[in-house]
């Protein structure tokens, strides 16, 4: 039998056996280049940090500091490691403080929303205004979006939620908060002789044109009638101009005299 060389030996050594706690003493450490600053820093006793040390040298195969008028100067193999971890650390330690310690006067995030026709229109400029009060430091992109695409966009990360008018959409991976109800109304110009009589069968009698957005798509009207057991007569359908993209900027608060 042969004797296993140290490179066979790191190569089985898997992540499951490196704690996460020990990598972020390596990082504070080249950082402080000193036990006991670092002890300080991560509110550990020095003997802990010596022995998070020794585990670290374990398992990389390295002695990673070495000692050079009273500084811990870090080995080659050290600076190598520092590279990679260091960013990742950093990326972890972004991720959980944009989901626990999230706090939107602070954050400089791009936001991106998708937003259905009739939403852009109803609650876009006042969404835009509190955004911008809310998280002045932050972008934000509005996209136009159709309920087919959005399990699809969330999913990707494309988008990191939307904004639909009597969405249908059913997944039991995404949370679905209901944020108003609008009245549904008929209306018209005040000669058309069509208003004077407008009874339900009248209505459903009277031709329709239909407005979508990809032309093809059934309304709101049409999803309320057929629970009622009722249809109407669309002799057409139509598509609508999609919203424009709105691109990332830097925000400011909006006023009335801005907006004119």
């Amino acid at each position: 039998m042969t004797p296993m060389h140290p490179s066979q030996s790191r190569a089985e050594f898997s992540l499951t056996h490196i704690d996460l706690n020990l990598l972020r003493v390596f990082d504070v450490l080249m950082q402080e280049r000193s036990v006991t600053k670092a002890a300080s820093r991560l509110g550990r006793t020095q003997s802990a940090i010596s022995h998070s040390l020794a585990k670290l040298r374990e398992i990389f195969k390295d002695e990673l500091f070495s000692r050079d008028a009273g500084v811990m100067e870090p080995t080659p193999r050290a600076r190598e490691l520092a590279v990679g971890l260091s960013r990742a650390l950093a990326d972890i330690r972004s991720v959980v403080d944009r989901h626990l310690n999230f706090k939107p006067e602070e954050t400089q995030r791009n936001f991106r929303i998708g937003l259905s026709d009739y939403t852009a229109v109803a609650i876009l400029p006042r969404l835009i205004e509190a955004f911008s009060s809310s998280a002045p430091n932050a972008t934000l992109n509005v996209l136009h979006v159709r309920e087919t695409d959005v399990s699809g966009l969330l999913r990707n990360g494309e988008i990191e939620c939307a904004i639909l008018g009597n969405s249908t959409l059913q997944n039991g991976l995404l949370a679905v908060e209901e944020l108003s109800r609008d009245e549904m109304v008929c209306a018209g110009w005040r000669g058309n002789p069509m208003l004077d009589d407008m009874t339900v069968e009248n209505y459903l009698a009277l031709p329709h044109l239909q407005i979508s957005a990809d032309g093809t798509a059934v309304g709101i009207a049409d999803v309320t009638l057929k629970a009622m057991g009722l249809s109407r007569r669309v002799v057409a359908t139509v598509p609508c101009d999609p919203v424009p993209k709105v691109h990332p900027f830097r925000r400011r608060r909006v006023t009335p005299d801005a907006r004119k």
